[in-house]
């Protein structure tokens, strides 16, 4: 499991805790860039010459009011690893530990030249079974 905090902005949510939901997709997405960042890695994948990762699919669940100005953890886990493609689930808590929202994305490694699915880089794949929940 990887774990980061952020910052809930006043544009993100309204103060009775009711977020936009595209936001939360952003906030997953810079905890997403965090996790990447841990990972080290010779390239750049969010740059890549040779690879592109979109989103495939994604959805999220809203348990409870997320405002503006608060401390959120965001723990993200890969939930399943294929050969070129891989599920990351989130999960949202507030400084008490309780669910604020669990998100979900499935990401496909496409090469650049054909824009056709390729197997998941070694170092990438790696680096993703540290995070896999069995």
């Amino acid at each position: 499991m990887f774990s980061t905090t952020i910052r809930i902005n006043f544009y993100d949510a309204d103060p009775a805790g009711i977020m936009f939901y595209a936001n939360i997709f952003k906030a997953a997405h810079t905890a997403y860039e965090d996790m990447l960042r841990e990972g080290n890695f010779d390239r750049d994948y969010f740059f890549d010459e040779d690879y592109a990762i979109p989103i495939l699919h994604a959805d999220v669940d809203f348990h409870k009011p997320i405002f503006p100005g608060s401390i959120v953890g965001v723990e993200i886990n890969v939930s399943t690893v294929k050969e070129s493609s891989f599920e990351l689930q989130y999960n949202f808590k507030n400084q008490e530990g309780e669910s604020l929202a669990r998100l979900k994305t499935v990401h496909v490694f496409i090469a650049k030249n054909n824009w056709e699915k390729t197997p998941i880089p070694t170092e990438f794949l790696k680096y993703l079974l540290t995070h896999l929940i069995q």
